[in-house]
């Protein structure tokens, strides 16, 4: 994606910074020099956050619970055509302070999502597009 610099609307860099959102983990399987021997993040994503990915690549086959194993679980992400980027994006929480109700947010509570798209760039906008949603959210 070329973005022109003097466009601020459109630079991915302010919005996903305005939408209070921080990059945690970057995952693509198919860039891996081994998929066998994954990063951390990779091997968190299956181990950890197994019910996101199934979210994100839906025709994935069910897990064996007995089986600690993550090799079955890259094959068939492979196999299905997941080449593209995983991206885990958190977002502060925003809070009503005071009487006022003024807004603040806290990097002492946040949540994550995980999204999935072909390319990076793909990804970034998807989780900007959330984040700026959640952040347009009224504060409880």
């Amino acid at each position: 994606m070329i973005v022109d610099p003097s466009n601020l609307v459109a630079r991915p860099d302010i919005r996903f910074r305005e939408a209070c959102l921080r990059l945690e983990r970057v995952v693509s399987f198919s860039l891996c020099a081994d998929p066998f021997a994954l990063s951390d993040p990779a091997q968190e994503l299956i181990e950890d956050d197994w019910e996101a990915l199934v979210e994100l690549c839906p025709n994935l086959s069910p897990r064996d619970e007995d089986d600690d194993s993550t090799d079955e679980v890259v094959l068939d992400i492979l196999q299905k055509g997941y080449m593209g980027i995983f991206l885990e994006v958190a977002q502060a929480k925003r809070v009503a302070v005071g009487a006022k109700k003024h807004k603040a947010h806290s990097w002492g509570l946040y949540t994550t999502r995980w999204f999935y798209a072909d390319t990076f760039d793909a990804a970034i906008l998807k989780a900007i597009e959330w984040g700026e949603a959640e952040w347009a959210k009224p504060v409880e």
